[in-house]
């Protein structure tokens, strides 16, 4: 049977069919049959199960393909979604986490200086390092953490930031540090800024390894407005730790501000700057504290600060106008300071800041004086006067440039204002401040002063400096360009500077050299007591050179005893020495110059001889005599004297007059004016026959000593002063007037009525109140019921000779010389001033024999009704006319006049 072959068109049933048939028939063959049929037959059916397989597997793959194409279409559809998402989420996760990532930086950034905070100060880097930078502008939280130096123990800080060479930067050559932190500075609040810093190991030059002190101001938005030092520093290890606190504020803030913070500056960076490669330096705390409250003590700042918001309103107003503008003000202040360094003021009195207790220190670190502890200002008859109590000193702030050709000349005017309790301590501590050309300190060197009391009055002094040696009154030290002169005290007492005048005297100011050297007969010297270079022709230096002729002339017939006595009146043609001989064998006192002569106050020559030999000068002589030790009796004794003595002139010395013998007796010394003024006065009073008529009067002087003499009766007793139980004595005020304190304390003349010439009815007296105080019905000269009580009241004096007082409405001011004269029975004239006022018709009084008081009545017993007036001066005797009496004030007026002079200064 043939079989069908399976074809491509054959489904798989019919395929299935063919092959089983074909095995059917392979059965049927004979196992005998051809082999070659039964290969060719399963060659055959190897064929179709190849070609079938071949078409079933196509079919299966193609199927299958397409089926796996959709499949993977679509499954690579989704994977690509899948792949855009993940990709999406990626990137999403990726900038979340950068985010993330950022957000902690910054917080760890945040939290970072925090965890400094917890154990450590704000202040200090070595405790808090994160908190401090090198970056002073810009937003705080956004500066660079300190990323140099290193954190150390230091035994005297705690834990510090070490900056060493390594940590400056070559380039600018320092390194700041500064605060992580922007303070915010408010107007009229006081801040201190703080440092505190130490040197571990010292530079070789340090100079150029300076520490400054800073201070970084920002504008509100944190950006540059300006800096500023604060301090600058050369610190050494020998130093130790530096601790720093400096003022700082705005315009208005209170205290004493070392910077001024710009009105454009909302915040302020402190910070250290530290300069050179050579050190190593420990930074210990940088700071800024408000401290305005308690500089104010807790006062009320807003109402201050409304108050001052008011005035700066009214203040622009003013400066709108007037025309005053910031401009004009720096210019005023630049001038002012320019003042202050360079114009000399020499009276602190008037103008105390011009005077400095800085006194080794520059005109422009010296501080102003001010009244305070030992410095005081007080008033005295030249104006008003400085006083420095106690061991302080002063100087004017202006020093005295000096160059060679030059001398400065300084006249110093002062008075004690309070003695002190150990009279070593009376002399004024004086001396001249000389200074590089820089204006620092270069020495102190002393000048010569005597002890100085109150007593003493007003006192100058006059001193010169220059740069030559010998020329000024002290040579001063090597390297001195400048000049001050100091004035001070020491002890418990007080000195009154009333002036430092100063006076530039040049070494070429020389008018005789202004003509031309030509002349040979001429010579050049210098005159040392000029300071000067003068020229002399031959004729005119012989004539200098050549002693004058002198005239000896010979005084015979003058008797002296216990009593001073003056033998020789004052006299500017005397020269050479004076020879005394004294006709017995005696010791003689001798007193030169003025005074009385004594053996006991130390003021005279004691000398035992037939001979003396002296050259007293010009001034007047007084002597006194006692007989030898051993002779017996020393008193009374008196001798007659040989005195010899030349003079320029061939004519004899003139005869010693009544005002000779007044000075003679004054035994301190005086201003030549007033004992000119009282020989004249005194003399002339002589020459009209009105001296007798007063044979007491009281005048002020010089000194309380010399006050004690009586005017009208020089040679006679001496006042007692009645100091009082108090302790503090009578205070003079030199040629002006006492006083008194107005409980216990007067003057005793010591002179009973009969001594002056009263008689119930006949006495004058006249006196005077030193100034406009009122003293009541206390009288300023009295004996019993005769007295005169001046400035009794604003409106009337008193005046008593009888059974009652009296009282005469005033002619004028207070202060006037007031008086009366009795010399007629039943009545007594009285006077104000050089003018008759107003007679009494009164009973004489009974004279009592009471000494006559000064300053205070004369009770039964002693002294009473003190007055509270002070004391000008006096007179009495028996009664004169008026044309005496008017003589008599008018010459003691005339007397005062001259004193007040003196007393002023002039």
């Amino acid at each position: 049977m043939a079989l069908n072959p399976v074809t491509s068109a054959d489904g798989p049933d019919a395929a299935r069919a063919k092959i089983n048939a074909g095995f059917t028939q392979a059965d049927k063959v004979d196992q005998k049959a051809d082999s070659t049929a039964l290969a060719a037959l399963g060659g055959s059916v190897d064929t179709v199960i190849r070609l079938f397989g071949e078409k079933a597997e196509k079919s299966a793959l193609a199927a299958e393909a397409t089926r796996a194409t959709a499949a993977e279409g679509s499954l690579r559809t989704d994977l690509n979604s899948e792949v855009t998402a993940r990709a999406s989420e990626v990137t999403a996760r990726t900038n979340a986490d950068a985010a993330l990532s950022g957000r902690i930086d910054g917080i760890v950034t945040l939290i970072s200086p925090n965890a400094d905070l917890v154990g450590g100060a704000s202040d200090r880097p070595g405790d808090a390092r994160s908190l401090f930078t090198r970056v002073m502008t810009g937003e705080p939280k956004s500066r660079a953490i300190m990323d140099r130096g290193t954190i150390v123990t230091n035994d005297d800080m705690g834990q510090a930031l070490r900056i060493v060479g390594t940590d400056v930067d070559a380039t600018p050559g320092f390194i700041d540090i500064a605060p992580r932190r922007a303070i915010f500075l408010r107007p009229f609040r006081t801040y201190i800024a703080r440092f505190a810093f130490v040197r571990v190991v010292n530079p070789s030059d340090p100079s150029q390894n300076a520490v400054e002190a800073r201070i970084q101001n920002l504008s509100s938005s944190f950006g540059q407005v300006s800096t500023a030092r604060l301090g600058l520093f050369t610190p050494v290890q020998a130093d130790g730790v530096v601790y720093a606190d400096i003022l700082i504020g705005k315009a208005g803030a209170p205290g004493n501000l070392a910077y001024t913070i710009p009105d454009t500056s909302r915040y302020g960076v402190p910070y250290l700057r530290i300069y050179g490669n050579g050190q190593t330096t420990d930074v210990g705390a940088i700071a800024v504290y408000d401290v305005t409250d308690g500089l104010l003590g807790g006062a009320d700042v807003a109402a201050i600060t409304a108050r001052i918001s008011t005035f700066e309103a009214r203040l622009k107003a003013i400066e709108g106008a007037t025309g005053i503008d910031a401009t004009l003000l720096s210019g005023l202040a630049a001038d002012r300071d320019a003042v202050r360094s360079t114009r000399y003021f020499g009276r602190p009195g008037e103008a105390i800041r011009t005077w400095t207790a800085d006194v080794g220190a520059t005109p422009q670190a010296a501080t102003p004086l001010a009244v305070g502890g030992a410095y005081s200002i007080v008033s005295t008859v030249m104006g008003p006067a400085l006083r420095i109590a106690g061991a302080a000193s002063a100087r004017p702030i202006a020093q005295i440039p000096l160059d060679d050709t030059q001398v400065e000349e300084f006249k110093v005017t002062i008075k004690r204002g309070v003695d002190s309790s150990t009279s070593a301590d009376n002399a004024p501590v004086l001396s001249f401040a000389s200074f590089k050309a820089d204006g620092t300190s270069n020495a102190t060197v002393g000048l010569p002063a005597d002890p100085l009391t109150v007593a003493q009055g007003i006192r100058s002094y006059t001193f010169r400096a220059s740069l030559v040696a010998g020329l000024g009154t002290v040579d001063l030290p090597a390297g001195t360009r400048r000049i001050d002169l100091i004035v001070g005290g020491k002890g418990t007492g007080a000195v009154d500077v009333i002036s430092v005048e100063r006076n530039s005297q040049s070494l070429t100011s020389a008018p005789e050299m202004t003509d031309a050297i030509a002349s040979e007969d001429r010579l050049f010297i210098f005159d040392d007591s000029a300071k000067l270079i003068k020229k002399y022709t031959f004729a005119q230096l012989e004539a200098y050179l050549a002693p004058p002729r002198l005239y000896q002339h010979e005084i015979r017939g003058i008797v002296v005893s216990n009593e001073s006595t003056i033998v020789l009146a004052a006299d500017d043609l005397r020269r050479g020495e004076i020879e005394i001989q004294a006709a017995s064998q005696c010791q003689l006192a001798v007193r030169w110059g003025g005074g009385s002569a004594s053996f006991v106050d130390g003021g005279s020559w004691i000398q035992s001889s037939d001979w003396l030999n002296h050259n007293g000068g010009q001034g007047s002589c007084s002597i006194a005599v006692r007989a030898k030790e051993g002779d017996a009796p020393t008193v009374p004794f008196s001798t007659t004297l040989i005195i010899r003595v030349n003079r320029t002139v061939n004519v004899p010395p003139n005869a010693l007059t009544k005002g000779d013998i007044v000075l003679g007796r004054m035994k301190d010394p005086m201003d030549p004016r007033y004992a000119a003024i009282i020989k004249k006065e005194v003399d002339d009073s002589v020459a009209l026959g009105d001296y007798p008529k007063f044979p007491l009067w009281a005048l002020i002087g010089s000194t309380k000593e010399n006050c004690r003499v009586n005017i009208g009766n020089p040679t006679g007793k001496l006042f007692t002063f009645r100091e009082g139980a108090s302790g503090i004595p009578i205070v003079i005020n030199p040629y002006v007037n006492l006083v008194g304190n107005a409980q216990d304390q007067n003057i005793d003349t010591t002179y009973m009525p009969a001594d002056v010439g009263w008689t119930d009815s006949s006495h004058a007296l006249g006196v005077r109140a030193g100034s406009a105080a009122l003293g009541g019905a206390n009288p300023q000269i009295a004996s019993n019921l005769i007295n005169v009580q001046p400035n009794r009241t604003n409106t009337d004096h008193g005046f008593s000779s009888g059974s009652q007082t009296d009282r005469v409405s005033m002619l004028g001011s207070l202060g006037k010389w007031v008086g009366l004269s009795r010399i007629s029975t039943g009545s007594f004239r009285t006077f104000i001033d050089e003018a008759f006022s107003t007679e009494f018709a009164r009973a004489n009084p009974t004279v009592v024999p009471r000494s006559i008081k000064l300053m205070s009545g004369a009770g039964v017993a002693g002294s009473s009704d003190y007055s509270t007036a002070p004391f000008a001066g006096a007179f009495t005797g028996p009664g004169c006319t008026d044309a005496e009496f008017i003589r008599q004030v008018q010459r003691i007026k005339r007397i005062e006049a001259v004193g007040a002079l003196i007393a002023s200064g002039a």
